[in-house]
């Protein structure tokens, strides 16, 4: 796969039950590792989706092995491709397909209410939490029968939920270049920091003043740092209050995503940048109108049941290197009834 002045075709041939697609899944993984854009092709969406969910099964099998990470497997290198209507979706192939992959991420590119806007509200909500308890009772000057502890569990959870749920969608659905290590650290000890302030705000022994305290809602004699009767909670509150801070900012700085982006650029993006696709061989056409970078590995499994004409599809995509042909030629070939294959001899399957 690293010689770059070879073109290799290659066949993986047996008969049914002996193996065929492990060692489908088990080369796709090598060839992630290796970040060769491979496109993986079959004949039937059937066949295509059993590929790809004993892809996605070796591929969990071996992160669970791998350490504990609080992030969730990041699939964004890995694509499906498919009319949703016909496809037998999983949950689990939800996560890689495109339609549903372009759904989650156009509510994170969006300029108004996208991850950029969701990290700042989190951002304002833990310095202005004060001002904004003040703010809603200035208007009609009644007396304040909320306290400012129940008041920011509520308003906590709002910010938190919203924020959680976009980074994690960030990080499972876009490709893993697009985030630096530093960016999948901070991402992961934030995570765990909100659960931990979520946990604190509902500890037993945090009182009003304590948590007015520990978000600097008091004067500075008052504060959790120089206040004698500071209880740990608070402390602990405090500190994960103010590393949370530092973390949302640093993201703020350092993520390179877009903002403003529709529906069809995010389509388009996805295609243009996964490592490993998986679609039918007619359904590849699609790769031809979206500028995608050049494939390395063309992948063809029950390449005895494709029809030639059909593969031409994917076999004409710009710059692919290698072509893998799996199955097994002693098993029935399609029929071809289309008139329009008989001048180019394009009769049967391979």
């Amino acid at each position: 796969m690293r010689c770059k002045h070879l073109n290799l075709t290659k066949l993986i041939w047996g008969p049914p039950g002996t193996g065929k697609t492990k060692t489908v899944s088990a080369l796709l993984f090598a060839l992630s590792c290796l970040k060769c854009r491979t496109l993986t092709c079959a004949p039937t969406n059937v066949a295509v989706v059993g590929v790809c969910t004993r892809f996605l099964q070796n591929l969990k099998d071996f992160n669970r092995h791998m350490d504990n990470n609080v992030l969730s497997l990041s699939l964004g290198d890995v694509l499906l491709l498919g009319n949703k209507y016909r496809m037998d979706i999983t949950e689990e192939l939800q996560e890689i397909f495109l339609d549903y992959r372009s759904d989650e991420l156009v509510e994170c590119f969006s300029s108004l209410s996208g991850w950029r806007y969701k990290i700042a509200s989190m951002i304002s909500f833990f310095d202005d939490c004060g001002s904004r308890y003040d703010m809603l009772f200035e208007d009609d000057g009644s007396s304040r029968a909320v306290c400012f502890l129940d008041f920011l569990k509520k308003q906590f959870y709002v910010a938190a939920t919203a924020v959680k749920k976009c980074l994690v969608n960030l990080w499972c659905h876009l490709p893993r270049r697009c985030f630096s290590c530093d960016n999948v650290s901070n991402i992961s000890v934030l995570l765990v920091l909100l659960e931990k302030i979520g946990d604190l705000l509902c500890n037993k022994d945090l009182t009003d003043e304590g948590v007015k305290r520990s978000f600097s809602f008091l004067a500075a004699e008052d504060s959790v740092y120089v206040n004698p009767t500071t209880s740990s909670v608070e402390k602990e509150l405090a500190g994960a209050r103010a590393t949370s801070l530092k973390l949302l900012r640093d993201l703020l700085n350092s993520l390179n995503l877009p903002t403003g982006k529709d529906r069809n650029w995010i389509l388009n993006y996805c295609m243009r940048n996964a490592t490993l696709i998986f679609c039918t061989a007619s359904s590849s056409y699609r790769l031809h109108n979206a500028e995608i970078a050049p494939l390395d590995v063309l992948i063809v499994d029950e390449a005895a049941q494709v029809r030639e004409g059909e593969l031409l599809i994917p076999l004409r995509l710009r710059w692919l290197k290698h072509v893998v042909l799996v199955g097994d030629d002693c098993q029935l070939r399609p029929m071809v009834k289309s008139q329009v294959n008989f001048p180019f001899n394009f009769l049967h399957g391979l």
